[in-house]
């Protein structure tokens, strides 16, 4: 597990509220205290649809689809009293992170990649986790999931100090 302190929330904010850096992230949850809480399943009801008018497989909503709410509650005068969310990645990118990290794992070994995000009292927290359907003691996929994270926010511009 990777926690992450953010340098810059402002600029993290905006690459997640303003820009599409996040967009292809799956949301679990999204809870925003500001007036009033607001929380957010972000599993799909697959009920909700018309036959044939669902165009994903994933369980998840992407947060592109879940952004424009999140900044109509985020946006004003004042930042949040907190947030938390909790990010899951696409089958697209769990995939190719479990063949990068090679071995011999399978990619339903794999429940989830999670990406924690908190914001309180100014301060923005990253952290990362792995969901097992297995136990192991092999850190394998923690530590590329980790790495990968490095590598995203590196190449985003996203600032951040570890913390142990």
């Amino acid at each position: 597990m990777l926690c992450l302190k953010m340098s810059d929330v402002k600029n993290v904010m905006s690459k997640l509220l303003v820009q599409t850096v996040f967009d292809n992230f799956l949301v679990s949850e999204l809870d925003v205290a500001t007036f009033c809480t607001l929380h957010i399943n972000g599993k799909i009801n697959k009920s909700w649809y018309d036959t044939g008018e669902l165009e994903t497989s994933e369980e998840y909503s992407k947060w592109s689809q879940i952004k424009p709410y999140a900044y109509q509650v985020i946006k004003g005068n004042k930042v949040p009293a907190s947030m938390k969310l909790v990010f899951f990645l696409s089958g697209e990118n769990k995939t190719r992170l479990i063949q990068r990290a090679g071995g011999d794992w399978k990619e339903h070994d794999i429940s989830q990649f999670c990406l924690n995000m908190k914001y309180e009292n100014g301060e923005m927290y990253i952290t990362t986790g792995v969901a097992y359907r297995i136990f192991t003691m092999d850190h394998t996929m923690q530590e590329q999931w980790d790495y990968d994270l490095k590598k995203f926010l590196k190449y985003y511009q996203i600032e951040y100090e570890e913390v142990s």
